[in-house]
């Protein structure tokens, strides 16, 4: 569908399957995550270390992991991660060069809690 001239070309063998999660914990930014300050939503700053095993992320590229926004009651709003990964899929099947946005998650070592989030290809 996208031309090898698009910034976001992606052959089509490489797209992320259904049952696949990204696990960022490997991923870093000078060793830690950074924060991004903008917006409402929790997000950092990753990058792609040199060698992983998914054959859709770019290798030392840089992207944004986007968690879902967390209520003070506790409720967690999944919807708004899914827009990012449904939007990629429709900019896809419409020919709307988007960034690619993949379901990923990541291993607090703090908390030990386990967070999901899109995966945003900066």
């Amino acid at each position: 569908m996208f031309t090898t001239r698009s910034q976001f070309y992606k052959p089509n063998d490489t797209e992320q399957k259904p049952n696949e999660v990204v696990d960022i914990t490997g991923f870093s930014l000078d060793g830690s995550f950074s924060s991004y300050p903008d917006g409402s939503r929790a997000k950092f700053e990753v990058f792609c270390p040199s060698t992983t095993t998914y054959q859709f992320l770019i290798p030392y590229h840089r992207y944004l992991f986007k968690k879902t926004l967390e209520r003070k009651s506790g409720e967690i709003s999944y919807e708004q991660f899914w827009t990012e990964i449904i939007a990629y899929k429709l900019g896809r099947i419409l020919d709307i060069a988007v960034p690619p946005a993949f379901v990923a998650s990541y291993s607090d070592p703090v908390r030990g809690d386990l967070e999901y989030a899109s995966l945003i290809e900066w």
